[in-house]
């Protein structure tokens, strides 16, 4: 009888120290994973901000080669700079 109630005793100290394991570990993915939810909306208003200012450096030019110029100087940051972010 005592050793079934050590054992029962055991094995409710292994749940319990495995439970709050699991919960750490669970609020640590969330944590990251929001992390990872705001730093691609960063990304994404950055890519849509230079997007807006090609279109309005291209609408705003006349000819060809004011356009690429216009375009090249509107970007504020290499869009691969911020895609691999």
């Amino acid at each position: 009888m005592l050793f079934h109630a050590q054992l029962r005793q055991a094995m409710d100290d292994v749940v319990r120290i495995l439970t709050r394991k699991i919960a750490t570990l669970h609020n640590n993915s969330k944590q990251r994973l929001e992390q990872h939810h705001l730093q691609r909306i960063i990304n994404t208003d950055a890519l849509i901000s230079q997007f807006r200012n090609m279109l309005y450096a291209f609408n705003d030019s006349k000819s060809d080669a004011e356009r690429i110029k216009s375009a090249n100087q509107a970007l504020t940051d290499s869009p691969e700079n911020v895609i691999s972010i």
